[in-house]
């Protein structure tokens, strides 16, 4: 016997229900994905010290990428976080001549957090200087 239509079948909506169901799922998983994405939960993102002319800067990106200025030089490389010690990678500056400013900034190894302070570090440990976070 053939089914009539308009007709559904018990099969038929739980199938129906079920995709409801899943898409459901879907949708809230996306939106607590989208939500997440825009907090910061990484305490070294963010711009370290004032940028001003002649003073140091250093901008550290969700990305791993940090930029920024040692008051006359500019910098680029990469960065890693494990508990409050920011680890610096690939670190490069240009190599300007500044001779009324302390480039201080041009070879760090690392740097700890110290609530708003970043303590930046050499490779042996000795602290170079601090950036209060802007």
């Amino acid at each position: 016997m053939c089914p009539r239509r308009g007709r559904t079948f018990g099969l038929g909506g739980l199938y129906i229900r079920a995709i409801r169901q899943v898409l459901a799922l879907v949708a809230v998983a996306l939106l607590a994905t989208i939500t997440a994405c825009g907090t910061i939960t990484n305490p070294a993102i963010g711009t370290w010290g004032t940028g001003a002319d002649g003073q140091p800067q250093l901008k550290l990106t969700h990305e791993g990428v940090v930029s920024g200025t040692d008051g006359c030089n500019s910098i680029k490389g990469t960065w890693a976080e494990e508990g409050s010690t920011v680890t610096f990678y690939n670190f490069y500056t240009t190599k300007m001549a500044c001779p009324d400013v302390d480039v201080w900034l041009t070879d760090p190894a690392t740097a700890t957090l110290d609530g708003d302070t970043l303590h930046i570090l050499s490779s042996d440990g000795t602290e170079l200087g601090s950036l209060e976070r802007s």
